[in-house]
């Protein structure tokens, strides 16, 4: 599968997070689709801006609360 800029970049930064291909996967596959990929990525990017702390958990919550918006 083809990713998007958008799923590559958000892969690099998850990777940056916790870098294990499970967890990466099961971060995008909840979420879904590219737009929520798009909200999963500027969270993680304002975060770090922002000089804050983004865990694997956090991102599996928000991966799981964007998959439920998209049904």
């Amino acid at each position: 599968m083809a990713l998007c800029a958008t799923g590559k970049e958000l892969v690099k930064e998850l990777r940056g997070i916790w870098d294990d291909k499970d967890f990466v996967r099961g971060a995008m596959n909840n979420a879904g689709r590219e737009a929520a990929w798009k909200k999963m990525l500027d969270y993680i990017l304002i975060a770090k801006q922002n000089g804050d702390e983004v865990t694997s958990d956090d991102i599996l919550l928000l991966s799981l609360v964007l998959g439920e918006e998209n049904e």
